[in-house]
């Protein structure tokens, strides 16, 4: 709770538990508020140069002169460093924030100074202090930079080259107030030219009074090259250039987003690559990157690609014939085909489908020649009553339909159980469903109410229902006067 002079000075504190019971109070419950001994009247902030920091200046009178310890300013709920104070004037160093608009407070020995409330929220201006290491690869480089003014939840934050207006960074992580790497893209910078933070649209100068913190330089003649890359085997490939760093470097081939497991660099034009799982496949000509990871330092380079692209097409020569499986699954099942493994290994997408549901791939029996996968369960109608068989889990996956919009039919399963579904259609419903000739057992069905004030519009109106057909439904549990704020659950006894 927040007070200041213009708030009452007498207050009675009760506290409520989560069930709305009071708590037992077993001291005084009157509470007296004295008027502050500080008030502030300004809070300004500004890049300051010695530092390399941004620093607030709050002012103001009856401050506790030399008091560092006992006047604090935090921004984002986060306390700052406090560098002086003097009866009128503090000021404070930002050592991190969240955003680049802070909520404000700054606190005094006895609380909250006068006219705090009219300093609630601050601007800060981002300022680029520099960028590390200051040369790189013109195939691209991770590279660290430094700054003030941005935070964690800071959103579209670049570089900009000023002399052709492109943003630098193609990959940015925000590591922590004031700093983020950015891989660069494939692009040539001189050292001359001139660099600056973007944010957003909003452009942001170098602020380091040695601007040459804030250069950086990436060019084709100083850079590793790629000339020829050879696909001799699925495992294993060689590449062929220059400038290839020969020490405190591991060299790394990524081809359709897959890294190789490891490397040999022969010298400063060769490097062979092996791909445990063999290379990926490929249908069309794509390029094979060559990143070198330094040893010791947070640290990348990628070698100049030169538009040298390959292909592995995909090419099934055999596969399992005459296999008898039982409708549990869990037997082997062998697709003969250079770079399947990799391909369905490394992948979201990529599958062997068996009647609707996923071959899992075997590692350890699969090579760069060969996948195996193990066959899943198969349910249907007939496995099921014949041989029980049946896979426990959430009736979660599938499309999920009704008379919400899609957005906030997702709503229904992300997790979030204090983000509601909102649906003001009469009659409204959700549903899902099995894939077809396949049934469903329910063990369980449970919901969460996020805050419920009335009971009435779910009691005898909330059902659970089921249908064999898509058009004829049971109900299967319709909620009473027992239902409450968060999970609710129904548990079915076996044959209900």
């Amino acid at each position: 709770m927040e007070t200041g002079s213009t708030q009452i000075s007498t207050s009675n504190l009760l506290v409520f538990l989560r069930t709305s019971e009071e708590a037992q109070n077993d001291g005084s419950d009157v509470y007296d508020f004295a008027t502050p001994v500080a008030t502030i009247t300004d809070v300004t902030n500004a890049f300051d140069s010695s530092l390399n920091a941004q620093v607030f200046t709050v002012t103001g009178t009856g401050f506790p002169n030399g008091d560092t310890s006992g006047v604090s300013l935090h921004l984002d709920g986060i306390e700052q460093e406090t560098l002086t104070v003097t009866d009128t004037v503090a000021t404070f160093r930002v050592t991190e924030t969240l955003t680049s608009n802070p909520s404000l407070r700054v606190y005094f020995p006895d609380g909250l100074p006068s006219g705090y409330d009219s300093f609630m929220t601050a601007s800060i201006a981002p300022t680029l202090v520099s960028i590390s290491p200051s040369t790189g690869s013109a195939g691209g480089t991770l590279i660290t930079v430094t700054g003030t003014g941005f935070g964690v939840n800071s959103s579209s934050v670049n570089l900009q080259h000023t002399t052709s207006g492109q943003d630098i960074c193609q990959e940015v992580t925000i590591t922590g107030y004031g700093s983020f790497t950015c891989l660069t893209n494939a692009m040539e910078i001189s050292s001359s030219d001139s660099i600056n933070l973007k944010i957003g649209t909003d452009i942001f100068s170098c602020g380091n009074t040695n601007g040459a913190e804030c250069s950086f330089e990436q060019l084709n003649a100083s850079s590793p090259q790629i000339s020829a890359v050879d696909i001799s085997d699925p495992a294993s490939v060689f590449v062929n250039g220059s400038g290839f760093p020969t020490s405190n470097y591991d060299a790394v081939a990524v081809f359709m987003g897959v890294e190789s497991s490891s490397s040999t660099i022969t010298d400063s034009g060769s490097i062979e690559f092996i791909f445990d799982n063999g290379l990926p496949v490929s249908s069309t000509d794509s390029p094979l990157q060559v990143r070198f990871d330094h040893q010791s330092l947070n640290e990348q380079i990628f070698a100049v690609q030169n538009n040298i692209l390959s292909i592995n097409e995909a090419s099934i020569v055999f596969s399992t014939l005459d296999l008898t499986c039982s409708f549990q699954g869990g037997c082997s099942y062998m697709v003969e085909g250079t770079g399947l493994t990799s391909s369905l290994l490394n992948s979201d997408v990529n599958s062997i489908d068996m009647c609707g549901n996923t071959c899992v791939v075997d590692e350890g029996a699969s090579d760069p020649h060969q996948v195996t996968c193990i066959l899943p369960h198969i349910v249907t109608a007939y496995s099921a009553s014949a041989y029980d068989v049946v896979v426990p889990g959430p009736l979660h996956s599938g499309t999920w339909t009704g008379t919400a919009s899609d957005t906030e039919l997702a709503k229904l399963i992300d997790g979030k159980n204090t983000v509601d579904m909102t649906d003001s259609n009469t009659d409204c419903h959700f549903q899902v469903q099995y894939k077809e000739n396949h049934v469903g057992v329910l063990e369980q069905v449970k919901f969460f109410i996020n805050e419920m004030i009335d009971k009435s519009p779910y009691v005898g109106s909330l059902v659970f229902q089921g249908s064999d057909d898509g058009a004829t439904f049971t109900d299967l549990w319709t909620i009473d006067s027992a239902v409450h704020e968060g999970w609710n659950y129904h548990d079915f006894e076996e044959g209900s």
